[in-house]
C-alpha cells in the first residue's frame, strides 16, 4: 500500500547527510540515515529507537521529543537517564539538583509517595508492565496524570525500567464535567418519562440504554435488539404505521411517531419515538433518539375523546336544544340536533341568521330576554 507514495507523508524530511537524524514517524521515534544509490535515487534506513534492550540507548536521541517526564532506572532503582521535563518535574516536590546515578527513591517524597513509587518499580522489575493513573502531592495538587512504566528486558532478565508520565488532569476534569452532565441528563430522563434509543439500519440493529426496561415495564432481555423482535412488540393495528415511518426517515431524516408496544401477552402500552440521522464517519444510516413512554397522556386524551363523543351522543337525543351562543357578535356557535323536531327550524337556520331569535322572540318578552 506504500509504494509510490510520497515519502514525506510520512517524514518531516530526508536526511542529505551521512548522521543519522531523529524523527517521531506515527507518534514513535526513529533513527533515519541516507545513503545515495544513484543520481535520481537514495535508500532510507529506519531504526526504531524504542526497542532497544539497553538502558542507557534506549533513551537515545529520543528524550527530547517528548515534553513529560520520561525516566530509565536499573534494577538499583538509580537513575540511568532522563529528560529536563523529569528534572523539572522533580525538583518541583523539593528534590535538589537531579543527576543520573542518584536513587529515585527521593527522600524528600511524602511517605507514602515513596511506598507508592517503589511498589510500582518492583512490580515493573517483575516484568509487569504497568499503566496507572495518580495524583501527585505537590504545590499543583489537584493534577492527575497517567504513568506508564515498562520492563527493559535483556537475555531474558529485566534489567531496568522506562518510564513516562502525561498531564491528564484537562481530560480528567473534561470526564468528570461529561459524567455529572451524564447524571443530570438521566434524571431529567427519568422525570420526563424518557429513555434513548439507536438504530442501524444496516446491521437492522436497535441500542437502549440503561432504565428503558424500567421505563416500559420490560424486562431488559426483553427488550428489542433486532429489528424483526422489535416489529413484533409493536400492536398490530400500528405495525404497518411504524414500518412506513422508519421508511420515510431514510429521507427525511427524521422520526416522530406514537405507537402502542406490548407488555406482555394481553397488555399495550403508548410510546413515542423521535429520532434523528446521526453524523457518521462510515456513512452508515443510524437513527438516535427518545422514546417516551406516553401511556398516562395518551390514555387520558382518549378517555377525553370518549367522554366528549358520549356527551355529543347524549345531547343528540336530549329532549331540549343545547346550544352555544357569543354574544359578542350576536351569532350561534352550536345547537344540539334537536331544533327541527321542537321548533320546526334546522339548525343552520338557527346559525347563520343573526336576526333569528330577535324575529322570534313574542314583543312582550323581548326585553326581558335581551337584558338576560
Amino acid at each position: 500500500d506504500l509504494i509510490g507514495q510520497p515519502i514525506l507523508n510520512f517524514i518531516d524530511e530526508i536526511p542529505f547527510s551521512k548522521e543519522k537524524s531523529s524523527q517521531l514517524i506515527n507518534g514513535f521515534p526513529y533513527s533515519i540515515k541516507s545513503t545515495t544509490l544513484t543520481e535520481n535515487f537514495r535508500a532510507l534506513y529506519l531504526e526504531p529507537l524504542f526497542r532497544t534492550p539497553d538502558p542507557e540507548n534506549w533513551f537515545t536521541d529520543i528524550s527530547d521529543f517528548f515534553r513529560e517526564p520520561m525516566w530509565v532506572i536499573n534494577e538499583h532503582y538509580q537513575l540511568v537517564n532522563y529528560n529536563e521535563q523529569f528534572k523539572l518535574e522533580v525538583e518541583k516536590i523539593g528534590v535538589r539538583t537531579v543527576s543520573k546515578g542518584d536513587s529515585v527513591l527521593y527522600p524528600e517524597y511524602p511517605q507514602k509517595y515513596l511506598q507508592f513509587w517503589q511498589s510500582i518499580y518492583n512490580r515493573a522489575f517483575q516484568g509487569e508492565e504497568i499503566t496507572h493513573e495518580f495524583e501527585r502531592p505537590d504545590q499543583a495538587s489537584g493534577n492527575y496524570y497517567s504513568l506508564s512504566v515498562v520492563p527493559i528486558v535483556k537475555n531474558s532478565k529485566v534489567i531496568g525500567v522506562a518510564c513516562f508520565t502525561k498531564n491528564i488532569t484537562d481530560f480528567k476534569r473534561q470526564n468528570e464535567v461529561l459524567m455529572n452532565q451524564s447524571q443530570k441528563l438521566k434524571k431529567a430522563f427519568g422525570i420526563a418519562s424518557m429513555s434513548e434509543w439507536e438504530y442501524d439500519f444496516k446491521a437492522q440493529r436497535f441500542t437502549w440504554i440503561e432504565g428503558t426496561s424500567k421505563l416500559l415495564g420490560i424486562e431488559s432481555v426483553k427488550l428489542p435488539t433486532s429489528w424483526t423482535s422489535f416489529i413484533k412488540l409493536i400492536h398490530p393495528d400500528h405495525q404497518n404505521g411504524v414500518k412506513q415511518a422508519f421508511e420515510t426517515a431514510r429521507a427525511s431524516k427524521f422520526l416522530k411517531i406514537e405507537t402502542k408496544i406490548r407488555l406482555d401477552q394481553k397488555n399495550y402500552i403508548w410510546i413515542k419515538l423521535s429520532g434523528i440521522e446521526t453524523d457518521d464517519s462510515d456513512q452508515n444510516f443510524r437513527l438516535i433518539g427518545i422514546i417516551q413512554n406516553i401511556n398516562s397522556r395518551k390514555l387520558a386524551e382518549l378517555q377525553l375523546i370518549e367522554s366528549e363523543t358520549r356527551y355529543r351522543e347524549l345531547i343528540s337525543v336530549a329532549p331540549a336544544i343545547i346550544f352555544q351562543y357569543n354574544i359578542s357578535t350576536d351569532t350561534g356557535i352550536y345547537y344540539s340536533g334537536k331544533p327541527l323536531d321542537i321548533l320546526g327550524y334546522t339548525v343552520d337556520e338557527m346559525i347563520r341568521n343573526k336576526e333569528f331569535w330577535t324575529n322570534k322572540i313574542h314583543p312582550e318578552d323581548y326585553k326581558r330576554v335581551a337584558k338576560h
